[in-house]
């Protein structure tokens, strides 16, 4: 094996040994498809832990150049604008490679560049065991500090995907040495990517004797193949790795195998089931164009419909389906990049309808350990409608969602609309007061309701016991009325039984509740507000007592509002004292 390539592999083994493992749980209920009851939806977007899970869709590069000022490290090298010009050339020429590679996976590299990023350090004087070094404090520079850099790192890559609006995120980090007299950190290596991301490192010209900046391009592609996990092929034995956990090709020929310029081509390439075309998550199982992890039917739920006359009002939640995640390594959690685009309905198979769909809001830890952000997603989505007008009888309710691959999932509901209805009742009898002396005025209000599905013009009559105090008519498209009554108590003294009674109107079949009692009335002497048939001390206290008092505060008692003007005080007292000692 040549020098070279030993190098990487030292490179690749002492960094992969400086990164934490990984110190979070993962929730990954799966959910069962069905109507009527919406279960839990883990998030299913990738998280804090899932920069580079597989290479589909959006990417941002985190480009940075990092620039010694001599504080701690005598400064050998300084980026000249050659440099950085060679630099942007070559990675321009490996990320538009990569995404020329699989037109149906969509890749789309979105950069960020920083350039001179001061550290106190000379990185390519410092073994590559010491990169924590120098990276710890380019970060610190860009204002991600943390208690370790592989966590600074992570908290730019994730805030990066987040500014950019993209799907991934990884970081480049490009160590001059154009006055290096080999191109290797102190110690050997000039190269390295982190396998799952989220950086990679590399020397300027990549070890002068052997690569030199002309094969920037290829250096930056093999790394670049490692953050989205795929292997090295150089290896006697085969590794799987991989969100489809496939295996590499060993000496394969091709970019991951060996150095040369002719061979830059991919294993694997175009099934995917194996080589690092498939490690990188690309296969097309059914040939449709969409790769199998995105290539996921997206699940529709309907909360009960409510059924409002003659049309019903319908919610519930769309989600995407995740393909499931079979990495060896990693997070290992199932994510989907998928969003719903789309919730259709329709009755009785007729034309598909929009519904409303309003996005959920997740929680997205953007910083370890614990610094979290509310953020919006359309993977997981709530819909409503309503429907139009519906005959009376039973309707089938389709809902379709489509994801942005345009996979589509489905849900059904069977709804009974039912015949329109005459039905009119009586909801309340509130009278002011429930004692009350004899040959006295008083007020109660009666509550009627129109629970059919025509407007109704109705009678409504109030008596005590058989004798009638008054009846009123009422017309109500829909909803309620109160009515008041004014009556003037009987001579008698006892116990009364008010009752409502409403009309029955043309087509009312259900009339059980267009009559309401109220019992008791208490009439007795005026002034006796507790009804024991004597005016005495005791109900002139219980008037002290909600002196000063309105109706809804705690200690109101109407019974004492003797003259019914919402307020007790001295008239009321006055006219209790007026037939103090009255018995009966």
């Amino acid at each position: 094996m040549e020098k070279k390539e030993l190098l990487l592999i030292a490179t690749e083994i002492m960094l992969l040994t400086l990164l934490p493992s990984n110190p979070l749980t993962f929730d990954t209920r799966e959910v069962k498809a069905e109507t009527q009851t919406i279960p839990p939806i883990e998030d299913l977007t990738p998280g804090y832990w899932e920069t580079s899970e597989y290479m589909i869709g959006s990417v941002a590069v985190g480009i940075i150049l990092p620039e010694s000022n001599g504080t701690i490290d005598p400064n050998t090298e300084d980026w000249t604008d050659e440099e950085i010009e060679n630099v942007t050339r070559e990675i321009n020429y490996t990320l538009n490679w990569w995404a020329s590679q699989n037109p149906n996976a969509s890749v789309k590299f979105i950069e960020e560049i920083h350039l001179r990023v001061p550290t106190s350090y000379e990185p390519i004087n410092r073994p590559e065991t010491e990169t924590y070094l120098w990276i710890s404090e380019v970060m610190d520079y860009l204002g991600y500090e943390n208690v370790d850099y592989s966590y600074q790192v992570r908290d730019y890559v994730n805030n990066l995907r987040d500014s950019l609006g993209t799907n991934w995120a990884f970081v480049i980090f490009i160590v001059d040495s154009g006055n290096d007299s080999d191109g290797y950190f102190a110690g050997g290596g000039c190269a390295a990517g982190v396998m799952g991301g989220p950086f990679l490192s590399m020397t300027y010209d990549n070890g002068k004797q052997y690569i030199g900046i002309e094969n920037m391009d290829w250096v930056c592609a093999v790394e670049m193949a490692h953050c989205f996990w795929a292997d090295d092929e150089y290896f006697d034995n085969p590794t799987y790795s991989g969100y489809l956990n496939v295996s590499n090709v060993p000496h394969s020929g091709c970019l991951m195998d060996r150095f040369d310029r002719a061979h830059w081509c991919l294993s694997g390439a175009s099934h995917g089931l194996t080589g690092t075309w498939g490690q990188v998550g690309w296969r097309d199982t059914d040939g449709d164009g969409i790769q199998d992890i995105v290539d996921t039917f997206p699940r529709v739920f309907i909360n009960t419909p409510e059924i409002t006359r003659e049309r019903v009002n319908v919610s519930g939640t769309a989600a995407v389906t995740p393909y499931p995640n079979r990495s060896p390594s990693g997070s290992q959690r199932n994510v989907t990049i998928n969003k719903i685009k789309s919730v259709q309905f329709r009755i009785d198979e007729e034309e598909w309808l929009n519904a409303t769909i309003i996005p959920t809001t997740i929680q997205k830890l953007m910083r370890y350990p614990d610094t979290y952000v509310e953020k919006e997603t359309y993977a997981i989505v709530n819909y409503t409608f309503v429907t139009p007008e519906l005959e009376p009888g039973e309707h089938f309710i389709e809902v379709k969602t489509v994801n942005s691959v345009g996979n589509e999932g489905f849900a059904n509901e069977t709804v009974t609309i039912p015949e329109p209805t005459h039905d009119i009742s009586i909801k309340t009898i509130t009278p002011y007061r429930i004692v009350i002396g004899n040959n006295t005025s008083t007020t109660i209000n009666v509550t009627a309701e129109n629970i059919g599905d025509y407007p109704e013009t109705f009678n409504v009559t109030l008596y005590y016991n058989t004798t009638q105090i008054g009846t009123q008519e009422v017309t109500l498209t829909t909803g309620q009325s109160t009515l008041t009554f004014n009556w003037t108590t009987p001579s008698m003294l006892g116990n009364y039984t008010l009752t409502a009674v409403a009309s029955q109107v043309p087509g009312e079949t259900e009339i059980e509740d267009n009559t309401l009692t109220y019992y008791p009335i208490q009439v007795s002497i005026a002034g006796d507000i507790n009804a024991d048939g004597t005016v005495n001390i005791i109900d002139i206290s219980k008037a002290a007592v909600a002196f000063q008092t309105n109706p809804g505060d705690p200690k109101w008692n109407s019974n004492a509002d003797v003259n019914e003007d919402t307020v007790i005080n001295i008239v009321d007292i006055s006219k209790i004292a007026i037939e103090y000692g009255k018995t009966v």
